[in-house]
């Protein structure tokens, strides 16, 4: 059983290493082509890899965002309906009552 030599070698890289070729791309001014051609890369390989690992950059780690909710302060004004201020939290159904 004989050697393929005309069959590409693999070359498995990490997660770190991919997100640097990535960024040499972005940061050489080259298309992908042009980028892939002159390290020897795959374009498809290198379009996978910016699907997969790029895209964990820009999403938040759950599902949700991230909510801050700041504490009424006394005196502030809650809500004001036809005229009527509250300077207090109160209930929807109070609010919707009042707007009826």
């Amino acid at each position: 059983m004989g050697e393929n030599l005309n069959q590409k070698s693999r070359k498995f890289r990490s997660k770190d290493e991919i997100l640097d070729l990535i960024g040499q791309q972005q940061q050489s001014g080259l298309s992908v082509k042009a980028f892939c051609k002159s390290n020897s890369l795959s374009e498809s390989s290198f379009y996978n890899w910016v699907r997969r690992y790029k895209s964990d950059d820009a999403k938040p780690e759950g599902s949700f965002a991230a909510v801050h909710v700041q504490p009424v302060q006394s005196g502030a004004l809650f809500a004001e309906i036809r005229g009527i201020k509250i300077y207090q939290p109160v209930s929807a159904g109070f609010l919707k009552e009042l707007a009826s």
